[in-house]
């Protein structure tokens, strides 16, 4: 059984509002988690999960601001590891926990449109108290834009994510710098271009899989 409530209540000093949420949540195993040749855990059980978030939400004439701290339980989380072979198999984590605080700001500085995001968690095993797989606990990112002319957009990202689990492997964190521009050319046709990983981090974010190196690429959008 799924659902979620929650309320707002201003608090009266400079549009500043506290916010707090609570959610249930239920997840079957996918097909390929069930029966994925060589792989696949037919006696897998749904997820069923609890979650309770309170915050501060902040909206001024400079920007706007969040700030939230959460707790998730998970019954049954369905994980994927490998086992002694490099085989990987779903299983289920009898009772997990995610605590964590998030935060978001956003503002305009000299028409450069400014926002920033942050993540500290903490995911762990209840039973064994071992940190989960496939989590960083921290999350990082920064986004930069501005338009010119009322027909150029320039536009630069940075997010930074600490390292994580992969079954008992610790895979470093990355650091991923992305630009982009678009210019409208006219009412119809739209020339974009974007450069990925500029600094060409090399990291995984499974073990045995690379992500892409340094790349660009560019597009022509026509609108009718």
């Amino acid at each position: 059984m799924t659902g979620n409530s929650g309320f707002r209540i201003g608090l009266g000093v400079s549009d500043i509002d506290f916010v707090a949420n609570f959610s249930s949540g239920y997840k079957a195993p996918t097909f390929n988690d069930l029966y994925w040749p060589n792989s696949g855990n037919p006696n897998l059980k749904p997820e069923e999960s609890t979650s309770f978030e309170v915050g501060l939400e902040g909206r001024h004439d400079w920007g706007q601001w969040m700030l939230r701290a959460y707790h998730t339980n998970i019954d049954n989380l369905i994980a994927w590891a490998p086992d002694n072979k490099g085989i990987w198999h779903p299983q289920n984590v009898n009772k997990a926990q995610i605590d964590g605080i998030e935060g978001e700001i956003s503002t305009q500085i000299y028409t450069w449109n400014i926002a920033l995001n942050g993540d500290v968690l903490s995911p762990k095993d209840r039973v064994t108290n071992e940190r989960l797989s496939d989590r960083a606990q921290l999350h990082l990112g920064v986004d930069i834009s501005r338009e010119f002319f009322d027909r150029l957009n320039l536009g630069s990202s940075l997010v930074v994510a600490g390292d994580r689990l992969d079954g008992s492997t610790k895979l470093h964190g990355s650091v991923v710098w992305d630009m982009r521009a678009a210019y409208q050319v006219n009412n119809n046709w739209t020339v974009k271009g974007k450069l990925n990983n500029l600094l060409n981090d090399q990291y995984q974010s499974n073990r045995g899989f690379n992500t892409a190196d340094r790349n660009f690429f560019v597009s022509v959008n026509y609108k009718y």
